[in-house]
């Protein structure tokens, strides 16, 4: 007859599993997507298999967090340590993750300027008249 020891130890072990199970069937539906289409477009996917792998890591250390205050003395405390440094690399890919999306926006903000700053400055050199450097007075877009 298993103890109550064993019985948390199972179902956290099961829940372990289960997640574990839930991950590789998420990125089992992935793959079959991208067999299917026959082309993996990795910079629509990046953004949320980014997303799912820092959930899936939060989860993971609040199990073993969770999970170590059943366990004996002699396995709680790194149980603790591995569920915590699991937790600070989940949060620091999260910021990593919220730096690129920022770099990536401002990236495309500052080629939108660009763009337009090259159109105005070739409505400015059509509105000059070479001959007397005067301006003519046409519509700057």
């Amino acid at each position: 007859m298993p103890g109550p020891l064993e019985s948390k130890l199972g179902r956290f072990t099961a829940a372990i599993l289960a997640l574990n199970t839930l991950v590789f069937l998420v990125f089992a539906v992935f793959f079959a997507r991208a067999c299917v289409r026959g082309v993996l477009s990795w910079r629509t996917c990046k953004g949320w298999i980014a997303w799912a792998w820092v959930g899936y890591v939060v989860l993971l250390g609040c199990l073993f967090l969770v999970m170590s205050r059943d366990l004996p003395e002699t396995l709680r405390d790194d149980i603790r340590s591995i569920g915590l440094v699991l937790l600070v690399y989940a949060a620091v890919a999260w910021l990593r993750l919220r730096v690129a999306q920022a770099q990536r926006r401002t990236a495309e903000k500052l080629q939108g300027i660009e763009q337009r700053l090259e159109v105005i400055g070739k409505a400015v050199e059509r509105s000059v008249d070479p001959d007397y450097g005067t301006r003519v007075t046409n519509r700057i877009p």
